[in-house]
């Protein structure tokens, strides 16, 4: 045996290696869901949220 052989030469000589798929993903059915989470937030992000915790107090 070759020691120099790679791990991609031996399944290509013994027939191993796979070609790989070439499947269509829909990109946009995951824009759509990611943008409609967005949506649903409100806008309750608060940047003195944790201040509180920390004893600090707004100057």
């Amino acid at each position: 045996m070759q020691q120099e052989s790679s791990i991609l030469d031996w399944l290509e000589s013994s027939g191993r290696l796979l070609a790989r798929d070439n499947a269509d993903f829909d990109y946009l059915d995951d824009e759509e869901e990611i943008n409609e989470l967005m949506e649903n937030d409100g806008g309750t992000f608060d940047t003195d949220d944790d201040d509180d915790d920390l004893g600090l107090e707004d100057e």
